[in-house]
């Protein structure tokens, strides 16, 4: 495996950990509605963040 293919991967999981720990926060509950909309709004940028890195790996490869 090259070097650019594993940070594409490596970058992958750090943002699917980013949004799975915001998602936990949301279901857990007990925010503000500020806080829900901030933590609703990462997730988002994360999809679409995932969804970049998922289109860069076949070039990559």
């Amino acid at each position: 495996m090259n070097h650019y293919l594993q940070l594409i991967k490596d970058e992958i999981l750090s943002v699917q950990g980013q949004k799975d720990y915001c998602l936990q926060v949301l279901n857990a509950g007990g925010l503000e509605s500020w806080q829900s909309k901030e933590y609703s709004n990462l997730v988002e940028h994360y999809d679409q963040k995932l969804k970049e890195l998922n289109e860069r790996l076949p070039a990559a490869g």
